[in-house]
């Protein structure tokens, strides 16, 4: 991969986007955690940065010089040994030091670095630098950052059944919204919090149910409530279709024992598809999106077995079933993508992010390389240096692909395409598909087909950024010079942490 902006040669186009489900390529399992070093190694790797950045450390007064500081001692702590005393204490004080500049990103680039390589609690360290960050964001775009990183703590707590740090972390997240009158973000967050309540209560019932299960295994209201809860809120159908089957006579249940059968070849798959398809039609939105994905998967079984009017009728209605998803998927997309915005791009903070489809090698999502250190002494370095920074730490970017010099990419979704193009490298292809049907030889070329410029140019304006709201369907067909791969970024944000392992690769 090509190091640094200043070294770039290949022309790349830059679209924030979210990762199409089933687009991605595999990843290796993350190392294991290791426990957090002992005191006393930890006093002295800290006397030991205290010598080695004391001029920075008294520097470091304002917060941006907090921040930036912070900054360094993340990737300080990137080339240290994995797990060791060193590596704990420059995470430690680089987020101590971005919290005090009111800069989330930096902040949770340090926590989640920690709570990577150590075993630590990743709730209470997000609670805490919550609190914190809170008093200390001042500007419209530190506030934006916060709620993006608030969110993403919010799920990941959600995931770990932690609702009551999920549910403080949204409250937070609503509040800085409303300070920055989000009014789209606002009902979102709203509509978050009424999600992760009601999982909440579903959580406690089935914590309640479980206890009750030890002493009394086959207890009816016990195991229909710990059923539904692994079943419609966490999708472990595995472990919570037995349980439902013990539930007593109602619909849920009697559906979890026409499942157990159909397990064992003693059940009309067709028939156990349609009933949970009529108990998703009539159910609450937070559980039908997890009915209809189960009784899609039945219609999936089905319909090769099937024959005549049945294997029709199978078809059709996994059509439907598949539509009403897609439906469901386009709405929480377009919400994650407000979410996410466009982190470091001037003018595009409260866009929705387009969704694009990638396949083949271009699936592959890598870091941003690390900035040079130390930073050049004058302007236009610092500038680049600046905006490698930005890059690596809220963007995932698509490989550099031998010899070849075009992509194809499908946008889904209605929302906002970024592009930048080295100038010296335009193309002299041909940009075709979609609504690029003629040969991009300049800017003003691009201009002409209603891309806008964001202002930003870089390396003596050599790096030309412009935006453009597409229609879900256009089809990009990007040809640049030989062997001048287009790339293509990825706002952090907008991926769930989940399918973002730590080697930075999409699972």
């Amino acid at each position: 991969m090509v190091r640094g902006i200043c070294c770039c040669r290949v022309a790349f186009l830059l679209i924030a986007l979210l990762v199409w489900p089933g687009d991605a390529v595999g990843a290796e399992k993350p190392a294991a955690r290791v426990p957090v070093p002992a005191e006393d190694d930890r006093a002295k790797s800290l006397a030991l940065l205290r010598e080695v950045f004391s001029s920075e450390i008294d520097a470091a007064k304002k917060p941006e010089q907090k921040a930036q500081l912070a900054g360094k001692l993340l990737r300080q702590a990137l080339d240290s040994r994995r797990g060791s005393a060193d590596q704990y204490v420059l995470l430690r004080v680089a987020r101590d030091l971005a919290t005090s500049a009111g800069d989330p990103v930096r902040a949770s680039s340090a926590i989640e670095k920690m709570t990577t390589a150590f075993d630590v609690d990743p709730a209470s360290l997000h609670f805490a630098a919550s609190r914190k960050l809170r008093k200390k964001v001042r500007s419209a775009d530190q506030r934006k950052s916060f709620v993006r990183v608030l969110i993403r703590w919010a799920d990941e707590a959600v995931e770990s059944d932690d609702y009551k740090t999920a549910q403080a972390l949204l409250k937070t997240a609503l509040a800085m919204a409303r300070k920055g009158r989000e009014t789209d973000l606002v009902q979102d967050l709203a509509a978050r919090q009424k999600e992760v309540g009601s999982s909440a209560k579903r959580y406690a019932k089935a914590k309640l149910a479980l206890e009750k299960l030890r002493d009394r295994p086959k207890d009816p209201a016990a195991n229909l409530a710990a059923g539904r809860y692994y079943c419609l809120v966490k999708g472990d159908w595995k472990k919570g279709i037995p349980m439902l089957a013990l539930g007593g006579p109602s619909e849920l249940a009697r559906l979890g024992r026409s499942e157990l059968a159909a397990r064992d070849g003693d059940q009309d798959t067709l028939a156990l598809a349609d009933g949970w398809f009529a108990l998703a039609e009539g159910a609450a939105s937070d559980v039908k999106e997890a009915l209809l994905s189960h009784a899609a998967r039945w219609y999936q079984e089905a319909f090769p077995k099937e024959k005549g009017l049945r294997r029709v009728r199978a078809e059709r209605r996994l059509a439907r079933v598949k539509k009403m998803l897609a439906d469901i998927g386009a709405a929480k997309g377009a919400r994650r993508r407000r979410w996410a915005s466009f982190p470091g791009m001037p003018g595009l903070q409260n866009s929705v992010v387009a969704r694009v489809q990638i396949t083949g090698a271009m699936a592959k999502l890598k870091e941003w390389p690390a900035p040079k250190e130390p930073a050049p002494a004058d302007a236009r370095g610092q500038a680049i240096h600046r905006f490698n920074a930005m890059l690596r730490e809220n963007y995932l970017v698509t490989p550099a692909v031998p010899y070849q010099g075009s992509a194809k990419f499908k946008v889904l979704s209605d929302g906002v395409v970024v592009v930048g193009i080295w100038q010296k490298d335009w193309g002299d292809r041909r940009f075709s598909g979609g609504s690029w049907r003629k040969e991009v030889q300049s800017r003003q070329d691009l201009l002409r087909l209603g891309w806008k410029p964001l202002g930003i140019e870089l390396v003596d304006g050599a790096l030309f950024l412009a935006a453009r709201q597409c229609k879900a369907g256009e089809e990009l067909f990007i040809r640049t010079k030989k062997y001048a791969t287009p790339r293509i970024f990825i706002p952090k944000a907008s991926i769930p942490k989940a399918s973002i392992p730590k080697d930075g690769r999409t699972r």
